[in-house]
C-alpha cells in the first residue's frame, strides 16, 4: 500500500514539474488573426484563355469601326482608282440634241420625279424599332432555359431547403438547358458585338479570376463561350461548307477534343457550345447537315452528361430521354415554329404575366449575373463557403 502511494506522489511531482515548464513557456495567443498565403493572380491557365478573348473580342470590334482599317476601305479605294483611270482614258463625246432624245430626257425626269415620292411616301410610313409583344416559340425556347438553368443551379450551388438527392435531380433537370442556350446563340443569326453582353462578360471573369468569389466552377464560362461563338461566326461562315465529308471533319476533332477542353483548359461545357452552335447557325439557314450536327451533338452531350450526373439507373434514363427530346426538337420542330409570328394566344395572357415572360427571354443575361450573385449570396451566408 505504501508502495502505491510513493508511486503516485512522484509521479504528481513530475506532473507539477512539466506544468510549471509549460507556464514558463508560455506565450499568449495574439488576437490578430493571420493572413493566409497569397494566392497567384490568375493561376488558372483557363483565367489567361478567358482575359485574351475578352481583349480579342474587343479589339477586333473597334477595328472594324475605324474605317480605313477595314477591307471593305481598300477594296473601294481601289475599285475608285480603277474607275477614276478608266474615265481619264476615255472621253465622252458630246451627245446630239435631237427630238428623240429630248423625249426621252423628258421621260426620265418624270419617272424620277415618280420613284422620288414613292420614297418619300415609303419614308413617311413609320418603322417597327421593337420587338413583337406576344409570345412566339423563340421565346417558349429561351424561357425554358432560363428556368432550367435556376433549377440547376439550385442544386449545384446546395441552397438550404434541399436534400442531397432533390440536388442530384435538379442537375438532371439542368442538363437540357445549356445545350438550349448555345443552339440559340447560333440560330439567332445575329453575331454582331454588343457592348452588354461584353461588359457582363468582364464582371463575372473579374469576379472569378480576380476576386475568386467562385460565382461559376471557370472564369471562361457561358457569357465568354457565347462571346466566342458570335466572334467565330462573324468570321466563319459554315453554310457555305456544302460537302458533308468536310462537316465530319470539323465534327471528329471537335468531338475528341472535348475532355481535353473540359478538364484540362477548364472550357465550361468544353465544345459542346461550338457543336452546338454550328448546328443552330445551320438550321437558321436550312441547311441540309443543321439536323445531323444537332443529333451527333446532342449524343455526344449525352454520353458526358451520363458518365457525370448519372448517379442511379433511373436518373440516367431521365438524362437520355430529356436529351432525346431536345435532340429531335433541334433537328425537325425547332426551324419549323422559330420562324413563325407570335401566338394568337399570348394576347389573352393577362399583362403582367405576358410582360414577365416577355422580360425573362428578352433579358436573359440580366437574369443569368443576377441570380449567379444571389445563390452565391445565399450560399456564403448560410455554409460560409
Amino acid at each position: 500500500m505504501t508502495t502505491t502511494l510513493d508511486l503516485d506522489t512522484m509521479n504528481l511531482d513530475q506532473v507539477l514539474e512539466s506544468v510549471k515548464k509549460d507556464q514558463a513557456n508560455y506565450v499568449p495567443r495574439s488576437n490578430k488573426k493571420v493572413a493566409a498565403p497569397a494566392k497567384p493572380l490568375w493561376g488558372n491557365s483557363a483565367d489567361w484563355f478567358t482575359f485574351a478573348l475578352i481583349v480579342l473580342v474587343v479589339v477586333d470590334y473597334l477595328r472594324k469601326q475605324v474605317r480605313w482599317m477595314t477591307l471593305d476601305f481598300w477594296m473601294t479605294s481601289t475599285n475608285k482608282a480603277r474607275v477614276s483611270g478608266s474615265v481619264e482614258e476615255t472621253v465622252d463625246e458630246p451627245k446630239k440634241t435631237t427630238l428623240r432624245n429630248r423625249k426621252k430626257g423628258k421621260k426620265a425626269r418624270n419617272q424620277l420625279k415618280n420613284k422620288t415620292e414613292e420614297v418619300v411616301e415609303v419614308k413617311d410610313q413609320p418603322i417597327k424599332s421593337s420587338a413583337p409583344m406576344g409570345i412566339n416559340f423563340y421565346d417558349l425556347a429561351k424561357v425554358y432555359a432560363v428556368v432550367t438553368m435556376i433549377i440547376d443551379h439550385y442544386g449545384y450551388f446546395g441552397l438550404p431547403g434541399i436534400s442531397y438527392t432533390a440536388a442530384r435531380w435538379t442537375r438532371v433537370i439542368g442538363r437540357t438547358s445549356a445545350p438550349m442556350f448555345f443552339f440559340l446563340t447560333g440560330y439567332s443569326g445575329s453575331f454582331r458585338f454588343r457592348w452588354t453582353t461584353w461588359c457582363y462578360a468582364v464582371f463575372l471573369f473579374v469576379a472569378n479570376a480576380w476576386l475568386n468569389l467562385r460565382l461559376t466552377a471557370t472564369s471562361w464560362e457561358s457569357l465568354v463561350m457565347v462571346l466566342s461563338v458570335n466572334w467565330l461566326f462573324q468570321n466563319f461562315k459554315v453554310d457555305k461548307i456544302q460537302k458533308w465529308y468536310w462537316h465530319v471533319l470539323i465534327f471528329i476533332p471537335l468531338a475528341l477534343l472535348e475532355p481535353f477542353f473540359s478538364d484540362t483548359l477548364r472550357i465550361a461545357y468544353g465544345t459542346l457550345p461550338y457543336m452546338l452552335g454550328i448546328a443552330g447557325y445551320l438550321a437558321k439557314r436550312n441547311h441540309y447537315m443543321a439536323k445531323y450536327w444537332s443529333i451527333a451533338t446532342m449524343i455526344q452531350h449525352t454520353y458526358c452528361a451520363v458518365g457525370t450526373f448519372g448517379r442511379t439507373p433511373l436518373q440516367t434514363q431521365w438524362i437520355c430521354i430529356l436529351c432525346a427530346v431536345e435532340a429531335l426538337v433541334f433537328a425537325f420542330v425547332f426551324n419549323r415554329y422559330a420562324n413563325a409570328k407570335v401566338y394568337s394566344w399570348s394576347k389573352y395572357v393577362p399583362v403582367p404575366l405576358r410582360d414577365g415572360f416577355l422580360y425573362i427571354s428578352r433579358n436573359a443575361l440580366i437574369v443569368y449575373v443576377v441570380h449567379l450573385q444571389l445563390f452565391r449570396l445565399i450560399q456564403m451566408k448560410v455554409w460560409n463557403w
